[in-house]
């Protein structure tokens, strides 16, 4: 028999063994074919024979024997396996769950001995449609690792657990806002385990080559402008620029920084396109005008990443991002500078959290690895050896100090002027109708007017 060549081939590989297994075809303390047999007889690879075989031991439907393959577990094999075995369900991709989750499952497993976690990374721009087309079967999730954009899309929290218990011993050192975001009707649907804001990094290295004084304390827009200016230049001398002072992505989770920043929500830019004036003309500017700013596109690889290669002397990034940044081959340290784009202080917030189905096949093992990963010392460990941002501020005070906790956002306990994209969208689509109105803008091939008088037709001066 030949397996169709589709999406997550071992998973439907481990579907026919499973089918194969319940109806007894292949029957308790038989064994399997051999990988060999398996990958003549589906026409698979070896990985994805090696991948099924691996699901199915986690799901406790066999045991491997050293020397002699994979059998069938009876009862009380499939009983100890499963009891003992954690399925995960992560975003993908995410920093968090390629640097931060592996470092959190080691320890947990050092500190539980007999248990194991097994981490299935789903993609993120179809996260949900993934988990109800394999939670529908036999591989369903203990745990979900989800971004708080794919918490506030779920439009069945009642399925999940409420986690407060759970997160009752460390609540009063959580970020209040962080928490406030995951619950519903005083019910924690989500525990928050990492968080970023979006920040100004900068290469310290170019400022030096080029002597310009780097950031300070006190550090004003106009300083990030004079910076930018001083750092764009033409390297090689063909007359085109190939170092940029600033960049930042056309992203509704990046540029609306700059407004908030002039005292501008990102809801009210939403419902009067005029209040956008004067950050569009700003942004416009430095584009295209002065040209000292950098436009990165969508579905930039982070390897490629301007700022990661020396072209572009400051970025808007997330604290995660320069984690994984750091995680690769890399000829400079990032520097974060006071994030200075106006003379309000305010950023927004990315997050990632936790939630465990109701029905979870090991709820209980699965609350036990949240209560874990919000431990001190293991947001400690995470903080210090991936440099992320723990959701505990006194791990953070310590991880970073003062200095670096101020100027990435995250020294006020209460995280003023912070922002989730979800607190100011009553839907979603509206930042993606945003996304799509503006593209001629960012192009450069309409001026700041001609979008705001586009902007101001849509249904009486509301964009939707």
């Amino acid at each position: 028999m030949r397996l169709k060549k589709k999406q997550f081939l071992y998973v439907r590989l481990a579907g026919e063994l499973r089918e194969k297994m319940k109806n007894g075809e292949i029957g308790p303390g038989e064994f399997l074919p051999s990988e060999h047999e398996l990958c003549e007889q589906y026409g698979a690879s070896r990985f994805s024979v090696r991948k099924a075989l691996d699901q199915l031991v986690e799901e406790g439907w066999i045991v491997r024997r050293a020397g002699q393959g994979s059998k069938v577990a009876d009862r009380s094999d499939a009983a100890s396996v499963r009891a003992n075995s954690l399925t995960v369900f992560a975003t993908s991709p995410s920093f968090y769950a390629d640097l931060g989750m592996p470092l959190i499952i080691e320890k947990f497993e050092r500190e539980h001995p007999g248990a194991t976690v097994r981490l299935l990374k789903l993609p993120n721009h179809a996260y949900w449609d993934y988990i109800r087309t394999l939670g529908s079967g036999e591989m369903r999730p203990d745990l979900l690792f989800v971004t708080q954009s794919q918490y506030a899309a779920i439009r069945q929290s009642e399925a999940f657990a409420d986690l407060n218990p759970i997160v009752s011993q460390q609540s009063n050192r959580i970020y209040p806002k962080l928490l406030r975001h995951f619950t519903e009707d005083f019910a924690v649907k989500a525990a928050p385990v990492s968080f970023s804001p979006v920040v100004l990094a900068y290469d310290a290295r170019l400022f030096r080559e080029y002597g310009v004084p780097e950031p300070a304390s006190g550090w004003t827009f106009d300083d990030v402008q004079h910076a930018a200016e001083l750092l764009t230049r033409d390297t090689n001398g063909d007359g085109v620029n190939d170092l940029y002072g600033l960049s930042f992505p056309a992203s509704v989770q990046r540029w609306p920084v700059f407004a908030m920043q002039r005292g501008r929500s990102l809801r009210a830019m939403l419902e009067q396109p005029e209040s956008l004036r004067d950050t569009l003309g700003l942004l416009h500017r430095l584009l295209y005008r002065t040209r000292t700013a950098l436009l990165l596109p969508r579905g930039l690889p982070h390897d490629t990443h301007p700022f990661f290669r020396g072209k572009t002397a400051m970025t808007l990034t997330t604290v995660l991002e320069l984690a994984g940044w750091r995680s690769l081959d890399r000829a400079f340290e990032p520097s974060i500078a006071p994030l200075a784009l106006g003379p309000h202080r305010g950023t927004m917030l990315t997050m990632n959290g936790w939630m465990v189905p109701k029905e979870a096949p090991n709820r209980r093992l699965a609350e036990t690895f949240v209560k874990f990963s919000l431990r001190t010392d293991v947001q400690e460990a995470v903080a210090r050896s991936a440099g992320m941002l723990s959701v505990l501020k006194s791990v953070n005070d310590d991880a970073f100090g003062r200095t670096e906790a101020e100027r990435m956002g995250v020294h006020d306990f209460g995280l003023a002027g912070c922002t989730f994209l979800e607190e100011e969208l009553a839907d979603r689509r509206q930042a993606e109708a945003l996304d799509r109105e503006m593209s001629l803008y960012w192009l450069g091939l309409e001026s700041p007017d001609e979008l705001l008088a586009r902007l101001s037709q849509a249904g009486s001066g509301r964009l939707l």
